[in-house]
């Protein structure tokens, strides 16, 4: 939430964000968000834990699916294209042209199925509030695949609704004792820094780059919602930290070579639009 409200600055002064666009899947996530963490609070009191892991899997393929298809997507899902606009995205008008400094000019692009991005946004909400993690490794794919938004100006967008709408999200478990400040405070401290740091980078990348960190990024969430619910459900037992440190340190040097073009099977011939 903290990293998401202090790059919406940057976001905001340079284009790449888009406000209206945010604003306008921030009802549809921070009502989702607001009831699935009131669910949460339900479910933990009635359900116990099998019921979460179960959930927990289910998301983890899921999500190890999607990272999939835009590691198989390429530049498609880098620059889709919206052929038809439907008259619900026609009136609203959100798009919003910005500078590309990768690309050297500016873009334009078309918004398409507003409603059913709403109807995801409020569905990814559920599952953010409902399990208190971030929703930006699914609100990025929906912006793209569902409304065919520029993957940097979704990445940036995913930034600004999950700042406004986790405010949402956060009171119920702060009215039901579930934050504690003390541990809340350090963590603060590391999201501010960490989003200025990368409100720079992502506005400086390229389209390709943001790809393959959100299939990062969309792999480690995938590989930690596996473990937890496979936990959970006492299938194996608790795994230790080196684990996930060792994944974590694989997954991004995976995505560094890729980026750099260093990663056999995944050379590009270059970056362009149009």
């Amino acid at each position: 939430m903290f990293s998401g409200l202090v790059s919406t600055g940057p976001f905001m002064k340079t284009g790449v964000g888009n406000l209206k666009l945010a604003t306008i899947c921030t009802l549809g996530y921070g009502l989702g968000g607001f009831a699935g963490a009131q669910g949460a609070i339900w479910f933990a009191k009635q359900m116990g834990v099998t019921g979460e892991g179960i959930i927990r899997i289910v998301l983890g393929i899921i999500v190890f699916i999607l990272c999939l298809y835009f590691l198989r997507g390429g530049r498609k899902r880098e620059w889709p294209e919206v052929d038809k606009v439907d008259s619900f995205s026609a009136r609203l008008n959100l798009s919003h042209p910005y500078f590309e400094p990768s690309l050297g000019k500016v873009i334009h692009y078309k918004i398409g199925r507003v409603g059913w991005g709403l109807v995801t946004m409020i569905g990814i909400g559920l599952i953010s509030g409902f399990f208190g993690m971030g929703g930006g490794w699914a609100i990025v794919p929906s912006l793209n695949l569902v409304m065919g938004i520029p993957l940097k100006v979704a990445a940036a967008s995913s930034s600004v609704i999950i700042g406004m709408g986790d405010c949402i999200t956060v009171w119920p478990y702060i009215l039901a004792g579930a934050m504690i400040p003390l541990f809340v405070a350090p963590w603060l401290v590391g999201q501010v820094l960490g989003g200025m740091v990368g409100a720079q980078v992502l506005i400086r990348a390229g389209s390709r780059a943001i790809r393959y960190i959100l299939i990062g990024i969309m792999f480690y969430t995938s590989f930690g919602l596996l473990l937890n619910g496979l936990i959970k459900l006492e299938v194996i037992d608790h795994v230790n930290g080196a684990v996930y440190i060792a994944v974590l340190i694989v997954v991004l040097s995976m995505t560094t070579l890729a980026i750099l073009d260093k990663l056999p099977g995944m050379k590009s011939g270059g970056n362009k639009h149009g």
